[in-house]
């Protein structure tokens, strides 16, 4: 069956959403008691440049809601994989930091990430990766710019 142009967004724009439905809850056993969506959540932090991130700067990364990243911490927090606590330079905001469990986690799970990346991407050719790589940089783009736009003018 041949797909016109539309309807090939149209299927991509809906997987990406579904992808991310799927990877929501998936426990895989080499992340030990973490979900898939906890361990980038702690891996980002691990990358930011800022070491104490507000949970507004991690949502912000996240590209998610302030409150859905709290919630995620507050269970890592009761966990001690994270610490939660009122920043020094703003009062009203919450920063938060990997605790030396976390730490320990990472070593211990050092390459759980890659072989998650590997089983995700396994069967996908290199150009593959390469084309869908620049869509999805495209795609992020153009989100962004809508977001910065304050909405889609139709």
């Amino acid at each position: 069956m041949e797909y016109s142009g539309m309807e090939q967004k149209q299927y991509i724009f809906g997987s990406v959403l579904i992808l991310n439905n799927k990877l929501h809850g998936m426990k895989i056993a080499g992340l030990g008691d973490l979900t898939i969506k906890q361990f980038i959540l702690l891996i980002s932090i691990r990358n930011m440049e800022n070491p104490d991130p507000s949970i507004q700067e991690t949502a912000d990364i996240l590209g998610t809601t302030r409150q859905n990243v709290k919630k995620m911490l507050e269970i890592l927090e009761r966990e001690e994989y994270v610490a939660i606590r009122k920043s020094k330079e703003d009062r009203r905001s919450f920063c938060v930091s990997l605790t030396d469990k976390c730490y320990k986690y990472f070593e211990q799970h050092n390459d759980a990430g890659e072989k998650i990346i590997n089983f995700l991407f396994a069967g996908i050719k290199e150009e593959d990766i390469s084309s869908a790589f620049r869509v999805i940089n495209t795609l992020m783009e153009n989100i962004d710019s809508v977001n910065n736009a304050e909405g889609i003018t139709i």
